[in-house]
């Protein structure tokens, strides 16, 4: 929506309102008409923007906003390695959709975005990077802890889902692997093939698209990756 004003018969696109205050020609912050029953400003003009993972920052809030549209989601968990047994796979990344966030013009409100857990090999337990925008805070998908395939990788708050659960004693043969947690806008990576003991197995596929849990390895094989978090504005 934009302001516009007649002069010598040619309607032109106004660059700045004035109005007299004591006497005082000012400038106006910002001009609201009614439309269909909704005060809107004059200012505003529809846009959209989004943020990969790793970056952070800070957004300024466009002339004539005052909500953005918000959806984000967390980096995903890694899928495990298998130790004689198939592994779990990672959890998903929390998320928001469409979430309504009250701003206004110039405000400047800082980001961060969530990168995907590397899968593992060993004990260690990684977890999905957190998504920021403002007061938001969406958490990343867990990474299971190898040695121990009941416990699945966790999702992440809110909304995420938990990745598949591995064989659930040592020695299973075939090794089964868990597949990682799909997410709104990703799916989860697939697990790896099995293999007795003493043999080894496939290593589980990476999460796609954004914030899915990587697959769990087969049998003494790595988990995938978890996909990278994102994060959509628009106004």
């Amino acid at each position: 929506m934009t302001l516009h004003v007649k002069d010598s018969g040619t309607w032109k696109q106004a660059q700045e309102v004035f109005v007299k205050d004591g006497g005082t020609w000012k400038t106006c912050a910002d001009v609201l008409i009614k439309d269909a029953g909704t005060w809107k400003s004059v200012l505003y003009q529809a846009g959209s923007q989004e943020f990969s993972a790793g970056s952070s920052g800070t957004f300024t809030v466009p002339a004539g906003v005052y909500t953005i549209t918000v959806s984000m989601i967390a980096g995903g968990g890694g899928g495990s390695g298998g130790d004689d047994y198939g592994s779990a796979g990672g959890g998903s990344g929390g998320y928001y959709q469409n979430y309504s966030y009250s701003v206004t013009p110039g405000q400047s409100i800082s980001y961060s975005v969530g990168s995907g857990a590397a899968g593992t090999s060993g004990t260690t337990s990684l977890k999905g990077g957190n998504t920021v925008f403002g007061a938001l805070t969406v958490t990343g998908g867990a990474n299971p802890v190898n040695n121990n395939p009941a416990t699945v990788g966790l999702g992440g708050s809110p909304g995420g889902t938990n990745g598949q659960a591995g064989n659930q004693s040592s020695g299973s043969c075939p090794a089964i692997a868990g597949d990682g947690a799909s997410s709104l806008w990703g799916t989860g990576g697939a697990s790896g093939d099995g293999g007795c003991p003493g043999q080894t197995g496939s290593n589980g596929s990476a999460g796609t698209g954004y914030g899915s849990g990587g697959g769990g390895g087969g049998n003494n094989s790595t988990g995938g990756a978890g996909a990278p978090g994102r994060l959509w504005l628009s106004w």
